[in-house]
Order: C-alpha cells, then sequence, then structure tokens
C-alpha cells in the first residue's frame, strides 16, 4: 500500500468512524452494559459456542470444544481460572454458578470484617 492509499484510506475510516459515533451518539455500548450483566450470554454457533456470565469481578464462561467423533466437552472457568471439563453444557453451567456463589459469600464476609475493623479505628 502506497502512502497515497494509505492517507485515503485512514480518511474514510475516520468519517465513516465520525458518523457511526453520530448515530450511535451517547448509546454507551462498553464494558459496563447491564443489560449483559448478571445473566448468561451466548456467543458464537456451533464448533465455536460459548457462554459468558459477568457478575460484578467474577468473569465466568463455558466454552464448547469438539472432539474427533466423540460428544464436545464443555469447558468452565470463572476468572480464567479452570473448573473442569463436563458433558453437558447445563452441568459446565451450574458449576460455574456454585463456584461463583461461594466466591461471593467469601467476599461479602471479608467486606464485613473491613467494614467492623474500620468502624473500630
Amino acid at each position: 500500500m502506497n502512502a497515497k492509499a494509505l492517507i485515503i484510506w485512514l480518511i474514510v475510516g475516520a468519517v465513516a468512524g465520525w458518523l457511526a459515533g453520530m448515530v450511535v451518539k451517547g448509546g454507551g455500548y462498553g464494558q459496563a452494559n447491564p443489560m449483559c450483566r448478571g445473566q448468561w450470554t451466548r456467543w458464537g454457533r456451533g464448533m465455536c459456542e460459548g457462554w459468558s456470565l459477568e457478575i460484578g469481578a467474577f468473569r465466568a464462561s463455558v466454552v464448547r470444544r469438539e472432539t474427533d467423533g466423540e460428544s464436545p466437552i464443555w469447558i468452565a472457568s470463572v476468572n480464567s481460572t479452570g473448573l473442569g471439563e463436563f458433558l453437558e453444557r447445563e452441568i459446565a453451567m451450574r458449576r460455574v454458578e456454585e463456584q461463583v456463589e461461594s466466591s461471593m459469600v467469601l467476599v461479602l464476609h471479608d467486606w464485613e470484617r473491613y467494614r467492623t475493623a474500620k468502624a473500630k479505628r
């Protein structure tokens, strides 16, 4: 790509970005989108399928992995920590939910200890 083509490409991209910004002005489609938080969200289809769950600081996923001629395996994780491989998606999702709930109990317990210690100061 020569310099002239690069400059034209950058200008066209800038104009397209500006127009897109005008269309979705104030849409707020960032990480904090409340519609995707606190619920399972599906992404991909078929051999490239996964589910994500985001609750507070916990980010979980259940991803499908194809195996040679066998049933697919679902790999579960929370905050990049593997929870194992499961033959059914629902079981993997339930394991993720159990792990998040268990971790939330610990977080709430530690938070209460922190607040109590802070109040004593």
